[in-house]
């Protein structure tokens, strides 16, 4: 059997599932025959390949009935590991499982004439159909984690080379492979030896499916990779640019001068940057992955020349390598630290206020804007490079190197956009909230001494009543005056009249 060039492809070949149906069938049926003749030998009966297909046999009433159903059970186990070889894939055992014994069923309705209606056979195909399912999914998933065998079939179907010599020698890699299923022998890992006499075949592609084992696609020609370690992806987008997506983890060339040159996966044609996803920029015609930089905005015309503007911050192409010997090696504000391409807080100086994107201002030398209280959720809330903090407000951040997705964390700080940030400033953790102190239980006052009662005052004599007074008398009448009474005349003590004198 001649394996396929490319790994787990997305395209369905219905002859190839037809053929595997018909074949892992007829090994179900010939193991059935064998086991029941078998056991025909060891009960003394006749034998009858009736036996294979009639379900009036399957009881629960008698010894012979109970060697059929281990037979079954046995059969299951046979099953499994024919779709362990022929289907291969862990995915796509409980989709054979079924379809074999579905048509088991529908071969035993033909013979008996009627559905089985036995509740006894229908509880052993369950079982015969479980045990085959786990079992070759097991066995197929211990093939699946084991170092990916490289042999020489995918090179000669590469390039169209069927010659006997080629063939032979795919058989003879493929025959070790099949013996060691659980254990690859040696020569057919790739080893660096195995990828030296790999790389000088040279196989041609166009994508990265087309190449074949643990190699990549890179300007029309397959090259030998080697896994990163820890990386994981479901697609091109969870991996590097430097890197390709294959058996869900991210692949490197081996060769340090091919991965600098690698361009990953299908780049999409573009004349600007509104042709691309969100986080590509269109640099040389091409959707490229970027990064974001410190540069905040609200248009790509914001940004410098080849950058984009997304998520208002600036993006711009995101560099294939991170190894540097000078800082002139490095993009942008990057610096060379221990030589790797590291990433510094910008500073963004001004001397009036056009120097500062709007609604910026300049203050003391350097852009500034009012910070408006802003509510959040997740960090993707936030605008250009804030991220949310614990209390659900946004903080300023700047990014770290490393990249991260729904499968890869970053080793410190968070993610957002798919790269790691860390806070600008220190977070402050809340404060537990102090458990309130008992308070202490007040001390009983002592109690006061009775003060003794007053002495009740004496009461109050009551006052005499008051005597009625007597009624007034009447006053009597003056009495009248006489009319003719002469005055008398005053006395002289004094000095003497002057006429009596005269």
């Amino acid at each position: 059997m001649i394996v396929s060039g490319s790994f787990h492809g997305v395209k369905r070949d219905a002859a190839l599932i037809s053929l595997q149906i018909l074949a892992v069938q007829s090994i179900f049926y010939l193991c059935l025959s064998m086991l029941q003749a078998l056991a025909d030998v060891l009960l003394g009966v006749p034998l009858s390949v009736d036996q294979v297909v009639n379900f009036q046999i399957i009881t629960l009433r008698n010894a012979e009935s109970l060697v059929r159903i281990a037979v079954c059970l046995v059969n299951s186990v046979l099953c499994a590991v024919t779709l362990r070889f022929i289907v291969g894939r862990a995915k796509q055992c409980l989709d054979f499982s079924f379809t074999v014994y579905f048509l088991h069923f529908l071969l035993c309705w033909l013979r008996g004439g009627s559905i089985p209606t036995a509740a006894s056979w229908w509880l052993m195909q369950l079982l015969c159909v479980t045990i085959t399912t786990v079992l070759a999914e097991y066995m197929c998933m211990q093939v699946e984690l084991q170092d990916i065998p490289v042999s020489l079939a995918p090179v000669c179907q590469a390039h169209r080379q069927f010659s006997w010599s080629c063939t032979s020698e795919a058989l003879n890699a493929l025959q070790v492979k099949s013996w060691n299923w659980f254990f690859p022998h040696p020569s057919t890992l790739l080893t660096p030896t195995n990828r030296r006499s790999q790389q000088s075949f040279a196989p041609t592609c166009s994508v990265q499916r087309d190449c074949a084992g643990q190699m990549v696609c890179h300007a029309g020609t397959c090259y030998a990779a080697i896994p990163v370690f820890g990386s994981s992806c479901k697609s091109q987008s969870h991996c590097p640019l430097s890197q390709a997506c294959k058996f869900g983890k991210c692949w490197k060339p081996q060769d340090p001068k091919i991965a600098e040159e690698f361009i990953g996966a299908d780049l999409k044609s573009c004349a600007a940057h509104s042709d691309c996803r969100r986080q590509e920029v269109c640099t040389s015609a091409k959707c490229v992955p970027g990064e974001p930089t410190a540069d905040e905005c609200s248009i790509s015309e914001d940004c410098h020349h080849k950058e984009a503007c997304w998520n208002g911050l600036c993006w711009k192409q995101k560099p294939t390598s991170s190894e540097c010997t000078s800082h002139d090696d490095c993009d942008g504000m990057k610096v060379c630290s221990e030589g790797v391409c590291r990433d510094t807080v910008l500073a963004v100086t001004c001397r009036t206020n056009e120097d500062c994107h709007s609604p910026a201002l300049c203050r003391l030398g350097k852009c500034v804007k009012v910070a408006a209280a802003s509510q959040c959720v997740k960090h993707e809330d936030c605008p250009g490079n804030k991220l949310c903090t614990s209390e659900e407000q946004c903080s300023p951040g700047k990014r770290v190197s490393g990249v991260c997705n729904a499968l890869r964390r970053c080793a410190t700080g968070v993610c957002k956009l798919n790269f790691c940030w860390i806070f600008a400033t220190p977070v402050p953790e809340p404060e537990p909230e102090p458990e309130p102190e008992p308070e202490p239980e007040p001390e009983p006052e002592p109690e006061p001494e009775p003060e003794p009662e007053p002495e009740p005052e004496p009461e109050p004599e009551p006052e005499p009543e008051p005597e009625p007074e007597p009624e007034p008398e009447p006053e009597p009448e003056p009495e009248p005056e006489p009319e003719d009474k002469p005055e008398p005349e005053p006395e002289d003590e004094g000095e003497p009249d002057p006429e009596t004198e005269v």
